[in-house]
């Protein structure tokens, strides 16, 4: 079993999914990564009921209280309560590492519970405040790595590439560094450096899922279709209940022609797997090229079922739709489109 936890299983499925989804999402800010592991409490203790707002004192052990108070409030959803004690933190301690670290994260999680352009604000905000708690401690790989993945969801991709290198290159040891900067480095379509990062990556952890994804995803973007193949059945074997490697064999399939077998694999799934927006997309294209739009349209339709508001899913049942010649659902769906763009 690969080594990387939930969250790093998460994050590893949202760059996924947002870096395959195609021209017509790049028009959006992609979603990469997930917010960084917060340490967890044990299931008796609770946040504590006093006032976040009451004065903290300036003595070591009043502020090491106030610390795990915040930590509380980021455990127990208590947002804003937990911003309030760490930007006092910060006042107080503008140098301390583990109090920058902790005010980065209330930040992050905090930007990842809001939309709009509200989001993309607050996400750069985040990714400052990550910034800061980095440079505090320049030999930290885990700091190094969280800043990448803040200034990543943050859309500066080429800062998070230099601090993911970093991280890489202070801890040669953990897959997870390289992995990222693979990940990074193929969205910039620098592939053979990403296949060079990710070999890296795949020597560490041989029978991680998420690796071997990854790596399937850059060779196939190197017309190594073959290769890509035989990674992502590797990875599906490996974790049957992530979609991101039969995403990546669909995918692989498709480019050596055997778009039937596409098909076949992903509508096989059950229904909660194919309501998956990547897995919709790549089914969708299958059917599209053995002439079965319908079907097509259905694919993304379910994908609307599972979340009414996605939009690249709206625009490929419209244009499903009307590949099939059913222009009055085609229509509706390109209005749907429109309206959550």
């Amino acid at each position: 079993m690969y080594a990387f936890g939930s969250m790093g299983r998460e994050s590893y499925r949202r760059v996924q999914v947002e870096t395959r989804r195609g021209a017509c999402a790049a028009a959006r800010r992609a979603v990469i990564g997930a917010l960084m592991a917060v340490l967890p409490l044990s299931a008796c203790d609770r946040a504590p009921e006093t006032n976040a707002g009451a004065g903290i004192g300036t003595g070591a052990r009043a502020q090491e209280d106030a610390r795990r108070a915040a930590e509380q409030y980021l455990s127990a959803g208590r947002l804003d309560d937990a911003k309030t004690i760490t930007a006092r933190l910060v006042e107080l301690t503008p140098d301390g590492v583990a109090v920058l670290e902790l005010h980065a994260r209330v930040l992050l999680a905090e930007a990842l519970t809001t939309h709009g352009e509200s989001r993309r604000e607050r996400l750069d905000l985040a990714a400052r405040a990550y910034l800061a708690a980095a440079d505090a401690d320049a030999s930290n790989a885990a700091l190094q790595h969280a800043a990448g993945t803040a200034l990543d969801q943050a859309g500066r991709l080429d800062e998070a590439l230099a601090r993911y290198e970093r991280a890489a290159s202070l801890d040669p040891s953990n897959a997870q560094y390289p992995l990222y900067l693979g990940m990074a480095l193929r969205r910039l379509d620098r592939l053979d450096e990403a296949i060079g990062a990710l070999d890296r990556a795949r020597a560490l952890e041989p029978d991680a899922a998420p690796i071997l994804v990854a790596r399937a995803d850059a060779l196939l973007a190197l017309g190594r279709a073959e290769a890509a193949l035989a990674d992502s059945r590797r990875a599906r074997t490996l974790d049957r209940a992530d979609p991101g490697a039969r995403i990546v064999e669909a995918r692989s399939l498709r480019a050596l022609g055997r778009s039937l077998e596409a098909a076949e694999l992903l509508s096989a799934l059950d229904e909660r797997m194919r309501s998956n927006e990547a897995l919709a997309q790549e089914l969708a294209g299958a059917l599209l090229e053995i002439d079965r739009p319908a079907d097509a349209a259905s694919a993304w339709e379910a994908s609307l079922v599972a979340d009414p508001r996605r939009w690249l899913s709206a625009l490929g049942a419209a244009e499903a739709w009307l590949a099939a010649g059913d222009l009055i659902r085609a229509r509706a769906r390109l209005e749907l489109a429109f309206e959550l763009a």
